[in-house]
């Protein structure tokens, strides 16, 4: 069992590693597009992109479209559509890196679609 839970604290490690990676592959992206894409999605022709985030209002993690990525201090922030604002976040706009975000479904989701915003 204990090797088990080795192997666990390992893989979770590694895929923080990775998370960590790609964040920054995307704050590059994003960057050396004006350092804001706008991803609403409008007409249809690209693939939605989704966030993955815990509401602390409902308790539950919930899945919402993304309108918007950018970047500031080199921290990537997406704005979450269905996000309502609590005072504490009124503009909607999360760090993927934050907390609040399931870093690891977010990071990739990203990733695959963002290039059809540019």
């Amino acid at each position: 069992m204990n090797k088990l839970i080795e192997k666990m604290k390992v893989y979770c490690d590694g895929v923080n590693k990775q998370n960590k990676i790609m964040h920054d592959v995307l704050v590059d992206f994003v960057k050396m597009n004006g350092n804001y894409i706008d991803t609403q999605n409008l007409s249809d022709k690209h693939d939605s992109i989704c966030a993955y985030f815990f509401n602390e209002e409902t308790e539950c993690t919930q899945e919402s479209l993304v309108d918007a990525v950018k970047v500031e201090n080199d921290t990537l922030l997406i704005q979450i559509r269905d996000y309502i604002p609590d005072g504490e976040n009124d503009d909607n706009w999360f760090a993927v890196m934050g907390g609040m975000i399931l870093q690891n479904a977010t990071i990739y989701n990203l990733c695959e679609s963002l290039p059809q915003y540019v």
